[in-house]
């Protein structure tokens, strides 16, 4: 389907390493799903360069007698639009064809107002497919987000959160049990932390010192460690560069005003306000430059509105 993203990766390989999500989340949908004896997950991965495979969809098939009887297809969508809308039921209306067998979409949103526009558009649209949608949001999912709810549900439940809008509570102790349960799960909800928040530094909402060893076995968190290393080695590189400049311009507005008063030119408030208030090195190392040819502080430092330099400082 062309959507990469690590909350879509999460949701796809929920669904595939617990077929049984695809039942719940069809019961929040209102979907009924036939008499069936098995639930069985139709991985469809996509390899990519120098990393493992990622799931392009979460499918699940209900089997009876060894057959497939009916489908649920789980897709992560962000943003709705029409063309999109139509290409799902293409994309996955395909399997269901092949397979002379029923089946469901059910399309998730962290976004409660995207949801609306693609349950808006079944509303109007729909009956023009033979394979018809069902569209979640982050608030649908909340009855699998309770604590007595099992690892997986809650897992999903959470793992849909619109991480634009910041990093909640829950997110923090999701993220521990998964790295004590699934390592593999534990990367992508980081990975979808990481990708969704708006400002780094909201990453850390998440974080406790006792867990940094076994995030460490995240390649998201490695990720992560390397950007925040590389954020402060910056900033610090920064604010070294600034207190040098400063210090440079410092020196050097010194120098000239030593200069001027050796030479016994003094400054008007003008001028000494322009090399005290200076903080660029080099155009006061100009200054004195020119000084030193000969050139007086007035030229230099013309009255602005051709006032005198009655107010002189120096």
């Amino acid at each position: 389907m062309g959507n990469p993203g690590a909350q879509h990766e999460l949701a796809c390989t929920l669904v595939h390493r617990y077929p049984k999500l695809a039942l719940r989340l069809a019961e929040l949908a209102d979907v009924k799903v036939p008499a069936h004896e098995l639930v069985a997950a139709a991985p469809n991965s996509h390899q990519l360069p120098g990393r493992p495979p990622i799931e392009t969809d979460g499918t699940v098939r209900y089997l009876r007698d060894g057959e497939p009887v009916y489908f649920t297809q789980v897709e992560v969508q962000r943003l709705h639009d029409l063309d999109k809308y139509a290409t799902l039921r293409a994309y996955h209306g395909s399997e269901v064809s092949k397979a002379k067998a029923g089946g469901h979409m059910v399309v998730v949103s962290p976004k409660s107002a995207e949801t609306e526009k693609f349950r808006d558009s079944e509303a109007e649209l729909g009956e023009k497919y033979a394979y018809r949608g069902s569209y979640l949001s982050r608030a649908d999912l909340e009855p699998m987000a309770a604590k007595d709810r099992p690892f997986e549900e809650r897992s999903f439940a959470i793992g849909m959160t619109d991480f634009t809008q910041g990093v909640p509570e829950s997110a923090r102790g999701m993220l521990r049990e998964m790295t004590e349960r699934d390592v593999t799960i534990a990367n992508l909800f980081f990975r979808t932390i990481m990708e969704e928040v708006p400002d780094m530094t909201m990453v850390e909402d998440v974080l406790q010192q006792d867990m940094f060893e076994r995030l460490r076995e995240l390649q998201s968190f490695r990720d992560y460690e390397a950007r925040l290393t590389a954020r402060l080695k910056a900033d610090a590189e920064a604010r070294l560069k600034s207190e040098t400049e400063a210090a440079a311009a410092e020196a050097r507005a010194d120098d000239l005003i030593r200069f001027f008063g050796l030479r016994g030119d003094t400054l008007s408030e003008h001028a000494f306000t322009q090399i005290r208030e200076c903080r660029d090195a080099d155009k006061l190392g100009y200054w004195l430059q020119r000084a030193y040819t000969g050139t007086t502080a007035e030229e230099i430092f013309p009255e602005p509105n051709g006032n005198d330099a009655a107010g002189s400082r120096r």
